[in-house]
């Protein structure tokens, strides 16, 4: 079964454990089992479980931005341009 290891009510990280078996928590921490979806960078509020902001996009490369924009000057499609720039 899967668990979560909570410190700061805030899940630090996951174990498969049987529940039964030696094995103690890291000191500081909680342990409890995972409702479906809950993993690491959750938070528990209440009862509630808050899911962790999603990380900000990668900028993408302006070398790309620019040869991309070179092809479509060029007249070249957008399935022509990806194809080139893989």
């Amino acid at each position: 079964m899967n668990y979560l290891i909570i410190k700061d009510n805030t899940v630090i990280n996951t174990v498969v454990w049987d529940g039964e078996s030696d094995w103690t928590a890291p000191e500081g921490t909680t342990v409890q089992i995972a409702p479906a979806g809950v993993g690491i960078g959750w938070t528990k509020s209440g009862s509630n479980w808050i899911a962790p902001e999603p990380p900000a996009p990668t900028p993408e490369d302006p070398v790309k931005v620019s040869a991309r924009a070179k092809l479509a000057a060029l007249g070249l499609t957008e399935e022509e341009i990806a194809a080139l720039t893989k």
